[in-house]
């Protein structure tokens, strides 16, 4: 009985060679029995051209068949972990890092640029170059609903003015450290937007609907002020009859504000300076107490101006 071996066995060799990562000849021997041929065969017709090189091989009948447990690697393709740190030679005591130094801590870093040793590096002989800005002031937040429930639960007296002594004192704001914004918040709802088939877009046919977050439940006629406000509080408050107003604090001055106790003398609030400042507080869209002070005075002349009015009001002693 005759036929081709080699056309049979080689291929099943090949693939199970890539499937276990190993060489085609250690498996070539064990494959051979999956024909199961009680003698040796020797092929007497020639292989095809795609198995050229095998028409010589003798195929005999393994020893020992392939399973899990002679599966394993070839020799040398796995190496044992060294394990450091135990005892004096051989990679014990310092694990080959050597002695102290950035490459024998644990984290392998290395130091942060510029420095030098824990001298002065250059980096701090070199001055600041350009302009640094000003901190941006950070003022705490107060909704309408808020002053609302405190208004409702009697800590806070609508008949009177409303002050920011007032606001600390029935804990209706938290920390302060710049002032107090006042805030109605507005959120603009558009209607939905539908294509059509043509290409051209139309809308549902419903209308633009203002839906007023905090100022929906505010009803009350108050006199407060703030070191801040918004336009659409502005225009809740003064639709009521009531009014607000927009007041400059100093840093000083707002401290002894919130704390009175601590000063025999209470500071005189100073007037701002900053360009900004005191473009907010002299104009009436954000309801600035200097609005009407600075009506007919020419801007050059304004912080000279402001200030003479200033320092009449304040009682010589």
């Amino acid at each position: 009985m005759t036929f081709n071996l080699a056309a049979r066995v080689v291929p099943r060799c090949l693939r199970a060679a890539s499937q276990l990562h190993r060489s085609p000849s250690c498996l070539l021997a064990n494959h051979a029995a999956l024909a199961r041929p009680s003698t040796v065969f020797r092929p007497s017709t020639p292989p095809p051209s795609s198995a050229k090189g095998f028409a010589s091989v003798v195929v005999q009948r393994p020893k020992e068949f392939i399973h899990s447990g002679n599966v394993r690697d070839n020799n040398g393709a796995r190496r044992k972990r060294k394990i450091l740190g135990r005892g004096e030679g051989g990679k014990g005591k310092t694990s080959g890092r050597g002695q102290k130094g950035y490459k024998a801590r644990q984290h392998k870093s290395r130091p942060t640029p510029g420095f030098e040793g824990g001298q002065s590096g250059i980096i701090k002989a070199i001055p600041h170059m350009g302009l640094r800005g000003l901190d941006k002031p950070r003022f705490t937040r107060l909704y309408l609903d808020t002053l609302q429930h405190f208004i409702d639960s009697g800590k806070l007296d609508a008949s009177k003015k409303i002050t920011i002594a007032d606001l600390v004192q029935a804990k209706a704001v938290g920390k302060i450290k710049d002032g107090i914004v006042l805030l109605g918040k507005v959120r603009d709802i558009s209607p939905p937007v539908l294509r059509t088939g043509n290409g051209t877009f139309r809308t549902d046919g419903s209308d633009l609907s203002m839906f007023r977050q905090g100022g929906e439940f505010f009803d009350k006629k108050v006199d407060i002020e703030v070191t801040r406000v918004t336009q659409p509080a502005v225009q809740l408050i003064e639709k009521l009859g009531g009014t607000v107003t927009s007041v400059y604090h100093g840093k000083v001055a707002l401290k002894a504000i919130l704390r009175p106790d601590k000063w025999a003398i209470m500071p005189v609030n100073p007037m701002p300076t900053r360009s900004a400042d005191l473009a907010r507080y002299t104009d009436e869209a954000h309801r600035g107490y200097l609005a009407q002070e600075a009506e007919g005075i020419d801007k050059r002349q304004l912080v000279k101006t402001l200030l003479q009015k200033s320092r009449a009001r304040v009682p010589v002693a």
